[in-house]
């Protein structure tokens, strides 16, 4: 199966610390550009729509969707902090 020899090659490789620190970081980026075009797809809104939103660029939302950028924590927690208050209370 393809998925079980990729797995194997990424741990035969993971003990290169080197590359388990690269794989690891595209990993988080991978992770935090799902969770932001999740998060912008729930509120239903376009890149420049969510970008006006949360105070910030659609430049900075699209390089962070595509994981072309590793968004600092700083940056993560407003974005977090601007969608919170758009939520309904239950």
């Amino acid at each position: 199966m393809i998925i079980t020899q990729t797995e194997e090659l990424i741990k035969e490789y993971s003990k290169d610390l080197e590359f388990k620190r690269f794989y690891d970081e595209e990993a988080s980026k991978t992770g935090l550009a799902l969770a932001v075009k999740s998060l912008r797809d729930q509120f239903g809104l376009s890149q420049v729509e969510f970008a006006k939103l949360v105070g910030k660029p659609q430049s900075i939302i699209s390089r962070i969707e595509t994981g072309e950028t590793n968004p600092s924590f700083k940056l993560l927690n407003e974005i977090a902090d601007k969608t919170i208050e758009l939520l309904p209370l239950s």
